[in-house]
């Protein structure tokens, strides 16, 4: 498929993540979550259970609270062959600002660059910073700002793109 017909507002995170957690929370049909890539959150379901005939089984709170790591991590399911793939719930956690993670580190940093094609130089322009900024977080030296992570969460969701 030629790129000019894909919509830049749809994109999935640029490396595939595993879940490493799942939990549904009682009351209120909301999953606390976890990916591999230390990214954790609680997604509430319960608008989107609604609108979604084929999953009306969820609204019971006690089946609901049925999910299961399914598929060596990159599904979350229920019984009776309903399922969600990680992607979705990330999407989901994007969309609630659920998100939560602990401070970047350098390590995850240069994983960054690298996921992304990134040298230190490019991701200054792209994040609009000084490469020697880039350079202190990529070597640990420098706490890596809240919105500096978001901008690389951004980044890896394809809400901004990077040439």
């Amino acid at each position: 498929m030629p790129s000019e017909n894909l919509d830049p507002h749809i994109a999935l995170h640029a490396s595939p993540m595993r879940l490493t957690y799942a939990k549904a929370l009682e009351g209120d049909h909301s999953l606390a979550l976890s990916w591999e890539n230390g990214e954790r959150g609680v997604i509430r379901m319960g608008a989107w259970i609604k609108a979604t005939k084929e999953v009306e089984p969820l609204l019971d709170p006690e089946f609901f609270s049925k999910c299961a790591i399914i598929d060596d991590g990159w599904s979350l399911g229920w019984p009776g062959d309903i399922s969600m793939g990680w992607d979705q719930l990330y999407i989901l956690a994007v969309e609630q600002h659920a998100l939560r993670s602990q401070s970047m580190s350098g390590d995850q940093f240069r994983a960054w660059l690298s996921r992304n094609g990134l040298n230190q130089n490019r991701a200054a322009q792209h994040l609009g910073m000084t490469s020697k900024s880039i350079n202190n977080y990529a070597m640990g030296h420098t706490k890596i700002p809240r919105t500096v992570q978001l901008a690389c969460l951004a980044i890896d969701a394809g809400l901004v793109p990077i040439s």
